[in-house]
């Protein structure tokens, strides 16, 4: 009985129905996976295709159908040679996709010139916990927009991961604390009106961070400070012929504002509203861009207490913040996964050259060397990366994926960086599959025009067919 059920299922697997539904079948994911990552994007694509279990399981059919058939030859005959070379090419692509799947890597690297680097950044994303000595880190997957989050649990921590958004904007709020309170700072809003253009904007400036205390307003500058000690020496000076106001807060309540040079055209500098004490606060919302290349960056909100009723906060992708948890003070990070390299990269120089009377760029490479400790040489040797001319090193490749604008001159150079184990199998697989192709297509065709030569000499009845 048993016999006969595994018979028929090996039956099964090297039926031409189940070779049939199965080549259908990749050819309908593939068709999806193209029409997703068109009309959407890559990461979308990847989430309902290329990782999903489904496709993994049509993969895993069509390596089981073509060992299936393979076996099902055996003991093979000679003239089996080309069928085995194709079939064997077909199962080493499959198998040099999945070692690549599993111990591949694909992230970037950023390095700022002059320095380096040797920490890459996936596109997989964790949360980061720390306190004291122990840290954990908990994979988040990304979700494409108007898929259902499955809230994680640390209990470790007794914090929830409870709302996920795929591309988030950041609303920021700045509400009153009582004097005292640990990252308290002032928070001011002002309004700049008038001049020949008729403008009219409104600016928020906060003393608890340097991202949020100055603001370049055209040519002016806005500053505030939480006291004199924070102000630069050579402030004035660099601020010299320009418009510029400096606001501090005073011991009793209120603010005081020190301005630079007068102001041309009519602009006025209004104070809308002042907060001696407050902290900052940030929500995350879904942006306007959900799909492409503009939409920003995903995040994720955290919250203590089993039914959500401790404290809680906002992150967005690269963010940290620190929750406290019945006297517990928690270090969260949401970062993307990284990956240290077992060497470094230094960016010694990047160049740019655009196209004549445009800031378009026509090409651009970055001068690096290795510091890697098994091979001490290679640091001295400095070598080019450009968009056609990668960097090849202990296995891992690396493209110049793009840069990062900054005056006077780009100073941020961003590489892709690859390792493909499986890579020597895929071009295996590849070439007995061709080789394959082509011995069986000669075969078939040696086969053909000799059978359409008719030997009489051996034949005489056929002789006299003709003849009659």
């Amino acid at each position: 009985m048993i016999k006969t059920v595994v018979l028929k299922i090996w039956k099964f697997f090297c039926s031409l129905q189940f070779a049939v539904t199965v080549i259908l079948s990749l050819a309908f994911a593939s068709m999806v996976g193209t029409v997703l990552e068109s009309q959407y994007d890559t990461a979308t694509a990847r989430y309902w295709v290329y990782r999903a279990f489904w496709f993994r399981m049509i993969l895993a059919a069509l390596g089981i159908n073509i060992f299936c058939v393979m076996m099902s030859r055996f003991p093979w005959k000679k003239h089996h040679a080309a069928f085995l070379l194709a079939h064997i090419g077909i199962l080493s692509l499959l198998t040099g996709s999945w070692v690549t799947d599993r111990r591949g890597l694909d992230g970037t690297l950023r390095i700022e010139e002059g320095e380096t680097a040797n920490v890459v950044e996936m596109d997989e994303a964790q949360l980061v916990f720390s306190e004291s000595d122990a840290l954990q880190a908990v994979p988040v997957k990304w979700i494409p927009p108007g898929v259902g989050f499955n809230p994680i649990q640390v209990a470790q921590y007794g914090i929830t991961a409870d709302q996920f958004l795929s591309h988030a904007e950041a609303d920021f709020s700045f509400p009153e604390v009582p004097a005292g309170t640990p990252g308290a700072a002032p928070w001011i809003k002002v309004q700049l009106a008038g001049g020949p253009m008729k403008i009219r904007q409104e600016f928020q400036l906060w003393g608890g961070d340097p991202g949020w205390n100055t603001i370049q307003a055209g040519p002016a500058r806005l500053m505030l400070f939480r006291n004199a000690l924070e102000v630069p020496k050579t402030l004035k000076k660099e601020l010299e012929g320009q418009p510029w106001a400096a606001f501090f807060p005073k011991k009793g309540g209120g603010y005081s504002v020190e301005m630079g040079r007068k102001w041309k055209g009519g602009v006025e500098l209004k104070v809308l509203e002042w907060k001696s004490f407050t902290t900052s606060r940030v929500q995350y919302r879904d942006a306007r861009v959900q799909y492409g290349q503009q939409a920003p960056l995903s995040a994720i909100h955290l919250t203590t207490g089993k039914t959500g009723d401790g404290s809680d906060v906002w992150l967005g992708l690269g963010e940290r913040a620190t929750l406290q948890q019945m006297g517990r003070q928690i270090r969260i990070g949401y970062y993307p996964r990284r990956v240290s390299l077992p060497f470094a990269v230094k960016l010694h120089k990047f160049d740019i050259e655009r196209y004549p009377g445009t800031f378009s760029p026509k090409e651009y490479a970055s001068t690096v060397s290795v510091q890697d400790e098994r091979n001490p040489q290679a640091a001295s040797q400095s070598v080019l990366i450009s968009m056609n001319e990668p960097l090849h090193h202990s296995g891992i490749t690396f493209y110049q994926a793009s840069y990062e604008e900054a005056q006077p001159r780009p100073t941020v150079s961003i590489f892709s960086v690859n390792r493909d184990p499986g890579r020597w199998l895929k071009y295996m697989g590849s070439i007995f599959l061709v080789s394959g192709i082509i011995w069986l297509f000669v075969t078939r065709w040696r086969k053909r025009v000799g059978g359409g030569a008719i030997d009489f000499h051996h034949n005489p009845g056929l002789l006299r067919r003709q003849n009659d």
